[in-house]
């Protein structure tokens, strides 16, 4: 049943009428924008969360390589099984063979036509053109130079603008999903997709062995989310009538070195665990072989559409290619974690912190109009990629884990689909397939919207007993006021801090109390949540990085634990309903992605077997 604390009144932040709308989608990337035009075609109005004050600002717009779409002589079964080939054996077939049957239609029907019509390159004769990726047996990846995301994104983000069913939030956070307890309990929820393997040797899907935390019981539905404003650093509820559609992305920012944007902390991964939704395959989180490096600075990802065009991956010393030595029949286009494990084998042999990546042999004013922004990009650091070979190494680049869903993006909470990279439908089993994260956005983004419509949710009033709840990350289920005042969420006891805590507690008589929550100064917050955040991306990189060890992974879901509970406990201090800060939104993300990145390391250290992106030695 679920663990429901009673009400206890108190001063804080008080809870306002909520929002209603018929839909809520949190998250404006592909998938988040997929999603939101079709329920508009659909009748249903729409609100668009953006965490964001750019609502461009996602791990989709940061796509260079291209969307699948099909090769002249193409079949669905070659695409699903260049997929099965490169997940290890691991995707989920049906899954797989939904990508590659209702994928091209999807790309028809919101890419290459309508009000999200994107200009793709095209050839003399006006058809588009084709690119091969790691892996594919078939060029069947259409671009738009090499800023594919960016082009996409751009139109889709200007079709929702202009629709006048869907309201785009930008700057608004999703901080918590809300509950209402069901009238009834829940029915058994049918198989999710992710849980259906083809061998024993698949890693289980139970959010009890992936989860960082205990997450409530699943005898309530998703009626909606918290939101915190960063214009007005105040948090509010909005319901939806239909549901919650979970749009957020991935987590890569959790590790030191990732070609993922800062707001990847995996927030949509944390929610859904503090709601009791179950979770999969965390443990493979995908490391993009190539991006180029630059001492000091964020990693900048050199597109999987280089290799397919020819680059040579060169030995820092002798410049020697080397691909072809650990990988004979596939090279540079083996699947990304052969060639990731390959880079950081020829780096250890070399004893280098890079290997050399080279496409300087083509033609120069093609390389120019093909890649121009990575022409630019490297050439603004000292790298002519036309003239000389770039440095390169891996970086955390995609989590092929996620919150379970089924075929229409359906989680084991009912009212909750989850889509994208913060799903897992099992499509991309152990490692994913070059570019099918766009395809993917698309496909389950449309096919959540019309599972959810067909569903009709209750309305808000309706839907279940009680007033509306809010998961913890201790496995209580509480009243949404007081949560919002602040009473019964603390994980930690007195002996059961880090100094990050203690710190906190040494200055507490200087923190002038409110209401029960502490108005700690902005700096002072903020400087604790930027040592939890270096902390957690030191021990997901050397520890639950590309080569993993079973002794420090144990290791690092430990300390992991200790910085989540650090985490929380400020998080639960912070002067919610006072003047925004940067401050506020930092603590959402640490309070997040130590929970994202205790449950990588958690499943991770569950599973002993080696697989695709997760490499146990």
């Amino acid at each position: 049943m679920l663990q429901e604390q009673t009400d206890n009144p108190g001063a804080g932040e008080a809870a306002d009428a909520p929002e209603t709308t018929d839909l809520l989608i949190i998250g404006s990337g592909i998938s988040g924008c997929a999603a939101a035009l079709r329920a508009a075609e659909l009748g249903l109005s729409v609100t668009l969360l953006c965490a964001s004050d750019d609502p461009l600002s996602s791990n989709s717009y940061w796509a260079q390589g291209g969307i699948i779409y099909k090769a002249v002589d193409d079949k669905p079964e070659l695409l699903e099984q260049d997929i099965q080939i490169a997940g290890a054996g691991k995707s989920n077939v049906q899954a797989a063979r939904k990508l590659a049957l209702e994928g091209p239609s999807c790309v028809d029907h919101l890419l290459l036509q309508g009000s999200s019509t994107v200009g793709f390159d095209r050839d003399s004769d006006g058809s588009l053109l084709l690119t091969l990726e790691g892996s594919h047996s078939k060029p069947r990846i259409i671009h738009w130079r090499d800023h594919t995301g960016k082009a996409i994104m751009e139109a889709m983000i200007a079709a929702v603008r202009s629709n006048p069913r869907i309201t785009l939030k930008p700057g608004g956070v999703a901080v918590d999903l809300l509950l209402k307890r069901s009238a009834q309990k829940n029915r058994a929820h049918p198989p999710l997709a992710a849980e259906d393997h083809s061998d024993e040797d698949e890693v289980s899907t139970d959010g009890s062995s992936d989860g960082g935390v205990p997450g409530v019981s699943l005898d309530a539905r998703c009626v909606g989310a918290l939101v915190y404003h960063s214009a007005t650093g105040h948090r509010a509820p909005v319901v939806a009538r239909a549901g919650v559609v979970l749009a957020t992305g991935g987590c890569g920012e959790v590790y030191a070195h990732t070609s993922n944007p800062p707001a990847a902390r995996g927030d949509g991964l944390a929610m859904a665990l503090r709601a009791g939704a179950r979770v999969a395959n965390l443990e493979f989180i995908q490391f993009h072989p190539t991006t180029l490096h630059i001492p000091g600075e964020r990693r900048f990802l050199l597109t999987e559409a280089l290799r397919g065009e020819g680059a040579i991956l060169r030995s820092p010393v002798s410049k020697e290619p080397f691909a072809r030595r650990y990988d004979p029949e596939r090279g540079e286009l083996a699947p990304r974690d052969v060639v990731a494990r390959m880079i950081d084998q020829e780096m250890k042999a070399q004893g280098s912190d890079h290997v050399l990546l080279d496409i300087s042999h083509k033609d120069t004013e093609w390389l120019k109009r093909r890649f121009p922004a990575i022409y630019q990009h490297c050439l603004a650091r000292g790298y002519d990629i036309t003239q000389e070979p770039v440095p390169v190494v891996p970086a955390a680049h995609y989590s092929c884990g996620g919150v379970a869903a089924d075929l229409a993006g359906q989680t084991s909470l009912p009212g909750l689909w989850a889509v994208g990279e913060a799903a897992c439908t099992g499509l991309h089993g152990a490692n994913r397939l070059a570019s099918t994260s766009l395809l993917e956005g698309l496909v389950w983004g449309v096919a959540a919207v019309e599972e959810a419509a067909a569903a009709g949710g209750p309305s808000p009033t309706s839907q279940g007993e009680g007033g509306l709840l809010v998961g913890t990350a201790d496995g209580h289920c509480i009243p949404l006021g007081d949560f919002l005042r602040g009473d019964g969420r603390a994980l930690g006891t007195d002996e059961d801090t880090t100094d990050d805590d203690e710190d906190e507690e040494d200055d507490e008589g200087e923190e002038e109390k409110e209401g029960g929550v502490a108005a700690v100064v902005d700096d002072k917050m903020e400087a604790t949540a930027d040592r939890l955040w270096k902390r957690v991306k030191d021990v997901m990189w050397h520890r639950v990085g590309l080569v993993r060890r079973p002794a420090l992974l144990q290791d690092a879901a430990a300390e992991l634990a200790l910085i989540h509970r650090a985490a929380e406990n400020l998080y639960n201090k912070a002067p919610w309903g006072a003047a925004p800060s940067s401050a506020l939104d930092k603590l959402i993300g640490i309070r997040n992605a130590s929970c994202a990145a205790l449950a990588i390391a958690r499943a991770a250290a569950a599973n002993p077997s080696s697989a695709g992106a997760h490499y146990v030695v």
